[in-house]
């Protein structure tokens, strides 16, 4: 399993809970995502909460702290 974030592909390591967990350093918010698995085609996150390019399309990081 790999993040794709800004053209820099990251391998993830298993983190507790069943969860997967990688750093991209520079990506903040606003930065385009995805993931591959074992190489494959970069998929968007199916749990993010925003999707700028539709649902087949890279999802995008979005900064929760200013909202109430």
């Amino acid at each position: 399993m790999a993040v794709e974030a800004g053209g820099v592909i990251v391998p993830m390591a298993p983190a507790p809970s069943n969860w997967w967990s990688a750093k991209v350093d520079g990506a903040g918010p606003g930065t385009d995502y995805g993931f591959s698995l074992d190489g494959g085609r970069v998929l968007p996150d199916p749990r993010s909460p925003w999707q700028p390019h539709g649902v087949h399309g890279r999802s995008r990081r979005v900064a929760h702290d200013p909202f109430p």
